[in-house]
């Protein structure tokens, strides 16, 4: 049988599903179920590439030399395991340090598997997850979260503040798919998204969408100098982080507070503020993870 007319492993499919729909939907009614969702989708990508009688591909894929990237992420993960020996909340770090390689380890191992074989139709995929994520988020905040009192959980709105963040993440892998075509399914439910974030309390999420797509669209006439811009600006603010806070300060006016006083603007300064006289005291090690 030629390549062309081989079926796809059930495995594969099934892990396309439960990562392109289930987890979409999932993160609309429970907004941490992201890790355990990746893993079932990281689990189902493995018995694919078996299926597939590929298997030895992928030991080799996990054996193979990591790159300088690879390597300097190893370092960093060390370090934080390191910095809980030091940490003043060990077993919170713990926890949330557990959480950090749960969630990377399952990413990897998607990856890796995807490598091999990756799935069909990741994009219509993509667009069926995207558009009920979408539009249930939308629906539930506009009836005053109805389908999470309804069942009794926790209805505060901003808990969709995780989901209109994780949709507009999928927003990207999304476009790559699809090659910037322009299809219409593939703008509907980016526009959907779209109302999805404004609807929802994250003015993170509105900004980063706006700031995404910019990037995007720049991306595909100038992409060394887009690459060039995103690198400078990440690591200035992280150059910078220590110190922003007093930056703001002395930078915005009174009166822009208090128009901003919605979005939480001086309270997100007194934390930068906090956050940059921890450093001070600990520059180098830092306080623990």
């Amino acid at each position: 049988m030629t390549p062309e007319l081989q079926l796809e492993p059930s495995g594969t499919r099934a892990s396309a599903i439960v990562l392109a729909i289930a987890l979409p939907v999932a993160m609309f009614a429970a907004s941490r179920s992201a890790p355990a969702v990746l893993w079932l989708a990281a689990l189902l990508a493995v018995l694919g590439v078996f299926q597939a009688g590929r298997g030895r591909e992928l030991l080799l894929e996990f054996k193979a030399t990591p790159t300088r990237i690879g390597i300097a992420t190893m370092v960093l993960l060390v370090f934080l395991a390191l910095s809980l020996s030091w940490s003043q909340f060990p077993d919170a770090g713990a926890f949330a340090f557990g959480e950090l390689i749960a969630g990377l380890a399952g990413a990897v191992t998607l990856g890796l598997a995807y490598r091999i074989v990756f799935p069909k139709g990741m994009a219509q995929l993509l667009v069926i997850g995207l558009l009920l994520s979408a539009v249930a988020t939308i629906a539930n905040l506009a009836s005053g979260m109805w389908f999470h009192r309804a069942l009794s959980l926790r209805s505060n709105s901003f808990i969709h503040n995780r989901t209109v963040v994780m949709l507009l993440l999928f927003v990207w892998p999304l476009l790559a798919l699809s090659g910037f075509s322009g299809r219409r399914q593939t703008v509907f439910a980016i526009g959907l998204v779209g109302a999805a974030v404004l609807s929802s309390d994250s003015g993170a999420a509105s900004l980063g969408l706006l700031a995404g797509l910019t990037c995007a669209l720049l991306a595909t006439v100038l992409p060394r100098f887009t690459l060039a811009g995103l690198a400078a600006g990440a690591l200035s603010l992280v150059a910078f982080a220590p110190w922003l806070g007093r930056i703001f300060v002395s930078l915005l006016p009174a009166k822009l507070h208090s128009a901003l006083e919605g979005a939480h603007s001086m309270d997100r300064v007194n934390i930068w503020t906090s956050f940059g006289a921890a450093v001070e005291l600990r520059p180098i090690l830092g306080s623990g993870f």
